[in-house]
C-alpha cells in the first residue's frame, strides 16, 4: 500500500471548488428551464384558473431561458426567466382596471398584435380626442395560472435537481481528492 500525496495550494483548491459550484448552479438553472418548458408543454388550451396556461403560440415556452452563471465576488449568480411580458401576469394573475377606449378595426387590431386572435378589437390611447366617444373596457380579473411555483416545488423536479447537481459536485470533489473519476 502506498501513500499518495497531493500538493494543492489553498488558492487552487478554492478556485477548483468555485468552478465546481458554478457548474452545479448552472446545471440547476438549465434543469429548471427544461422543467418549466415541460410543464408548459403539458398544459391544455384554453386553461382554467389554477392550471398552467395553455399553449396557443408557444411564445411563453420558448421565452424561458437560463442565463449564464457567473461569479461576482464570493457569490454565484444565475437567472432563469422569461422576457414575455405576460409571463408574470399568468403566474400570479392580474386585475385589469378597465376604462381603455376601443373600437373595431381588423387592420389596426392586426398592427397592434391583438392578444385575442380572430377578433377585430383595436385599442385607442386614452389621450385621443376621440376616446371620450368610444366604448370602454370593463374592469376584470385574470385568475392566476401558476406554472413556475408548482414546477419548482414538485418532488420529481427536486429529485432530478438533486441527482444532476449531486453528480457534478461528487465528480468535482473526486477530482480534488485525486480519486478515480
Amino acid at each position: 500500500m502506498s501513500n499518495v500525496r497531493h500538493n494543492f495550494s489553498s488558492s487552487s483548491v478554492s478556485k477548483h471548488l468555485q468552478g465546481v459550484l458554478v457548474d452545479v448552479v448552472n446545471m440547476a438553472a438549465l434543469t429548471l428551464e427544461a422543467e418549466i418548458k415541460q410543464t408548459l408543454s403539458k398544459s391544455q388550451s384554453p386553461s382554467n384558473k389554477g392550471q398552467p396556461p395553455g399553449t396557443v403560440t408557444g411564445t411563453l415556452k420558448r421565452s424561458w431561458q437560463a442565463r449564464k452563471t457567473s461569479q461576482v465576488g464570493d457569490k454565484i449568480l444565475t437567472t432563469v426567466g422569461s422576457d414575455a411580458v405576460y409571463a408574470r401576469v399568468l403566474e400570479f394573475g392580474h386585475d385589469y382596471p378597465g376604462g381603455q377606449p376601443f373600437f373595431k378595426s381588423k387592420a389596426i387590431a392586426k398592427k397592434q398584435g391583438n392578444p385575442i386572435p380572430g377578433t377585430d378589437i383595436a385599442f385607442a390611447k386614452k389621450s385621443s380626442p376621440f376616446a371620450a366617444r368610444m366604448k370602454k373596457t370593463k374592469p376584470w380579473t385574470l385568475a392566476a395560472r401558476p406554472y413556475v411555483g408548482p414546477t419548482v416545488t414538485d418532488s420529481a423536479v427536486l429529485e432530478k435537481l438533486e441527482t444532476r447537481t449531486g453528480k457534478i459536485l461528487s465528480e468535482g470533489l473526486r477530482q480534488l481528492s485525486g480519486g478515480p473519476n
